[in-house]
């Protein structure tokens, strides 16, 4: 088991439902998904970039 799960930043990661998906099954492992520079995922912000980038990349296909 582990206790946390790293990520560097969430240009990857955060991509489409991945993110959620990821904390989410971390969260029932018993870790705790973190970002090695502090992000604020609550944040309306960090919500606002990833459908942003879900948008751009729809475009992109």
């Amino acid at each position: 088991m582990y206790d946390y799960v790293l990520a560097y930043d969430d240009t990857r990661v955060a991509r489409d439902v991945y993110f959620f998906s990821l904390r989410r099954d971390a969260l029932r492992g018993g870790a705790e998904f973190v970002f090695a520079d502090e992000l604020d995922v609550e944040s309306l912000e960090f919500r606002i970039a990833r459908i942003v980038e879900q948008w751009v990349k729809e475009k992109e296909i």
